[in-house]
């Protein structure tokens, strides 16, 4: 017995080609398709591997050489064997069958059925090939299950259609009889006459809701007169078909089991009930009940349903219309209240123009606008709506712990509550409340109730008017509230004004006094100016007791006068005492006769005010201001009085300075003139000394001419150069008094010129000296020519002089514009100085270096900085040693 490619080989489907043996077997192999070879009986010869794996077949020697056909059962077997007999006859057939695997496994198969031919043409074998078509097969069941429920839904959703068409054709009947109805009792007559054609055997009736009342508002002609009494009476919510409609919230139709009805159980064998609601809320019910009829088709249903969305839309139309109309008035109620929030500041005004918008918006509604006074909440104003007992009750307030008032106090917001649950007197007919509260500052000053006794919620719509208005009302109380700061803080700054122009007049007059008792005294003038009529004192501590030193004004008490005199016992007259300790202004708008001295003294006066006057962080004194009218000390005239006496001290302060300042200068003055008396003087007195040591110097000189001794020729030169140095001191001494004393004449001074003629004196002075000078274009000052000229011929000299030793001596004079003023400079290239010296050299007597090689006497800065400080500028110096250095001086503006 040969391979399946051995009998390929000589088939009837041979094609002649030459394939390679070992290809076309392994090719053969691994087909998951299943390749059998039978003999002319249809026995199992042999089997590819792939197709042992798709038959599932673990062991091909288990099953050889068995009759293929028994693989297969009923009709399938038939078509194994029909296929078969054609292929013994030398045809290929093709068929599809469904057989189990050898674990079982059932599958669907397409199978070929071919003969093998010998090479004379005759079928020696028969080849069967199998392949697994179970996935595409589901899928064709599925697919053929899937048109069949797709028919039939078809079917399902033609008959439904048909069903609603006929309600459909009811719902028009009654559209067109109420399109253009919106009284509701109208509407639901016409519906119940639509329900009354297609059920002949049934009553009907429409009933109306008012809160747990229902109240039949139309029903059908077959009820009687003591059918129709007990329906119009009212059914309670708690009837078995009202109940069970509220908590499906939707067409309930097997009442039968219940054998409940709306009139007598027994009457009715069927019962269809369709609530017809607004918005969320159930309105109303469509009640059927069937006499004869034992249960509700679905057209029926469908029928009942329609009418009742038709109600549904009426009645939506209707309250449509109602809201336009409402909301049209709330609107235009709204514009007018807008309007007076933004010109209004009269808070109770907005309050009334606030209630009346709700109740445009509302016309159910009870508004009020309460005040917290002593504890409870009164209201100041409220509707016409709100009745004359729940009135009573509102004016006389609630107090703070009434639930939906401390709700609102706690949370600062709006709220929405149903009033029944506040427990306050003759409010239940009030079914929902709204409560707003007005915060200023984080602070609740006022609240906006609105009680409603038709709607039991509120509609996001209802909230939003609600918090319009509300903030309406608030806006316009932060823009009265600051209104009225704003006019406080006017009256401040006025008072503040007016005390520190006050005040300002009194720093004027230190000039012409410095007592601070005048002071004091032209202050209460001036504050009581501004005040009620009163009087005023200004008390100092003198020992034990508070004594009087100022009094503005008559107390109206002579006996008072007379003990104010006398003095007051510090520690026990309070309204002086507790200022002076806590060191804060003490405001009494009712001032208590029995707190300072017997009541008979001081019946006149009402109001007083006492503030500490400080001066140099002491308390100086108290000062106090009494009114004889009873007074509210107004924020303006508090910041009035405290910015007095606060500017007050500091014009005492001044006025102490002013004094100290003048002392100084007198006594500075003094010093002065006598220093100046003293060095002129001694200059002078110093003369005549030193001339005559130098003539007696040279008379011994001239003596010891006859009688030569070099030793005692060495001294009296020695005593000589001395001499003459004092000479020179006593002239730089004599000229730097008369630079302090000389009078200042201002006058334009060209220095471009001063410069050229000091350079012309000092050139000639060395004229075996070559400077290079470097003198840019210098301006024309307002100063003293006769100062300014020794100032540059001093700096200028020194230049010259510190220069000396250098092989190419070179001095650079400038001047740069300071502001509106001038600053002049003058550098060299000579010797310079060690900066950490440079606070000696405007000192008198001062040399930074070697007398013997510079000479000078050390006056000459000093001179330029006290001839500088009198023209009203500064002197300045820079340098280093040995690399130069620049001197110059500023000079103010002047006209």
């Amino acid at each position: 017995m040969g391979s399946p490619s051995d009998y390929l080989e000589t088939s009837s489907v041979q094609s002649g080609e030459a394939l390679d043996q070992a290809a076309l077997n392994s090719i053969v192999q691994a087909s998951t398709d299943c390749i059998k070879v039978l003999d002319l009986d249809a026995r199992l010869l042999s089997m590819n591997t792939g197709g042992q794996r798709t038959m599932e077949i673990d062991d091909f020697s288990a099953c050889q050489y068995l009759l293929w056909p028994d693989f297969w059962t009923g009709d399938d077997r038939l078509k194994v064997e029909a296929a078969l007999d054609r292929a013994r006859e030398g045809e290929r057939t093709t068929f599809e069958g469904q057989t189990a695997t050898m674990k079982g496994t059932v599958k669907w198969w397409d199978v070929q059925v071919a003969p093998v031919l010998n090479q004379d043409g005759a079928v020696r074998q028969l080849l069967a090939i199998s392949r697994d078509i179970t996935a595409r097969k589901q899928a064709e069941l599925a697919l053929s299950a899937l048109n069949a429920e797709l028919e039939r839904q078809v079917e399902e959703r033609v008959r439904q259609l048909s069903l609603a068409a006929q309600g459909q054709q009811a719902f028009m009947a009654f559209t067109e009889a109420v399109g253009t109805q919106t009284d509701l009792g109208v509407l639901a007559e016409e519906a119940v006459k639509i329900l009354q054609q297609h059920f002949s055997d049934a009553s009907i009736g429409y009933y109306k809701r008012d809160q747990e009342c229902w109240t039949a508002l139309a029903w059908s002609d077959d009820l009687t007169p003591e059918q129709v009494a007990v329906i119009t009476a009212g059914v309670s919510s708690d009837h078995p078909v009202i109940a069970e409609v509220l908590a499906a919230h939707e067409g309930v139709f097997d009442y039968t089991y219940l054998r409940a009805a709306l009139v007598s159980p027994s009457t009715y064998r069927a019962v269809g009930s369709v609530p017809v609601t607004l918005g969320s809320e159930i309105c109303g019910l469509l009640s059927v009940g069937f006499r004869t009829t034992p249960v509700w088709s679905e057209h029926d249903r469908q029928l009942l349903r329609s009418v009742a969305r038709g109600l549904n839309l009426a009645l939506e139309r209707a309250a449509q219309t109602q809201q336009l109309q409402d909301e049209r008035a709330a609107l235009d109620a709204f514009a007018q209240f807008t309007e007076a929030v933004g010109t209004q500041n009269d808070l109770l005004a907005l309050a009334g123009e606030a209630i009346a918008t709700l109740r445009s918006r509302f016309p159910d509604a009870g508004v009020g606008y309460y005040a917290e006074e002593a504890g409870r909440w009164r209201a100041l104003l409220w509707s016409d709506t709100v009745p004359a007992d729940l009135v009573a009750q509102m004016r006389a307030g609630f107090p703070a712990e009434t639930p939906m008032i401390a709700q609102v106090l706690r949370a600062r917001q709006v709220t929405f509550t149903d009033a029944r649950r506040e427990h306050i007197e003759q409010s239940s007919k009030y079914s929902a409340v709204a409560n707003y509260p007005l915060v200023l500052n984080g602070e609740c000053h006022a609240l906006l109730s609105v009680g409603r006794t038709t709607s039991a919620r509120w509609q996001e719509r209802d909230k939003a008017i609600v918090r319009a208005v509300g903030r309406g009302l608030n806006l316009a109380m932060e823009r009265s509230e600051q209104a009225q700061r704003l006019e406080t803080q006017n009256a401040e700054l006025a008072a503040q004004t007016r005390a520190l122009e006050g005040m300002a007049h009194l720093s004027a007059e230190l000039a012409l006094t410095t007592d601070r008792h005048t002071l004091i005294r032209r202050a209460l003038d001036m504050v009581l100016s501004l005040l009620p009529d009163g009087y005023g004192a200004f008390c100092e501590q003198a020992g034990p007791l508070w004594q009087v030193a100022v009094r503005v004004g008559d107390g109206r008490n002579d006996a008072l006068r007379a003990l104010s005199n006398q003095g007051f016992p510090v520690g026990q007259t309070p309204s002086l005492d507790q200022p002076f300790e806590t060191r804060e202004p003490f405001f009494q708008d009712v001032y208590d006769p029995f707190l300072d001295v017997t009541p008979e003294l001081v019946a006149q006066v009402h109001t007083i005010a006492t503030l500490p006057l400080i001066v140099n962080g002491e308390v100086l004194g108290i000062f106090a201001v009494s009114l004889f009218d009873r007074h509210r000390w107004r924020a303006a005239e508090r910041a009035m009085l405290i910015t007095t006496v606060r500017s007050l001290g500091r014009v005492i302060e001044g006025s102490i300075g002013v004094a100290q300042l003048a002392e100084e200068r007198r006594v500075l003055a003094l010093t002065t003139a006598e220093l100046e008396a003293f060095v002129y003087s001694a200059s002078h007195d110093l003369r005549t000394p030193v001339r005559h040591v130098m003539s007696f110097a040279e008379l011994t000189k001239k003596a010891l001419v006859a009688t030569p001794n070099e030793k005692v020729s060495r001294y009296l030169d020695v005593m000589h150069q001395a001499a003459v140095e004092m000479t020179g001191m006593i002239d730089a001494m004599l000229l730097l008094s008369r630079a302090g004393r000389q009078a200042v004449v201002l006058r334009p001074v060209d220095l471009q010129l001063v410069v050229t003629q000091i350079r012309g004196h000092l050139t000639a002075a060395v004229p075996e000296r070559h400077i290079d000078w470097e003198v840019t274009a210098l301006p024309t000052i307002i100063s003293d020519l006769a100062l300014l000229q020794q100032a540059m011929t001093q700096l200028l000299d020194n230049a010259v002089k510190f220069s000396s030793t250098r092989a190419a001596p070179r001095i650079q004079v400038w001047a740069e514009a300071r502001g509106t003023g001038w600053a002049v400079f003058v550098r060299d290239n000579g010797v310079g100085f060690n900066p950490a010296y440079q606070h000696k050299l405007f000192g008198v007597f001062q040399h930074l270096h070697n007398d013997k090689q510079f000479g000078g006497v050390g006056v000459g800065l000093a001179t330029v900085r006290r001839i500088v400080i009198k023209l009203g500028g500064e002197v300045f110096a820079d340098g280093q040693l040995d690399h130069g250095a620049t001197f110059g001086f500023t000079l103010p503006p002047r006209r």
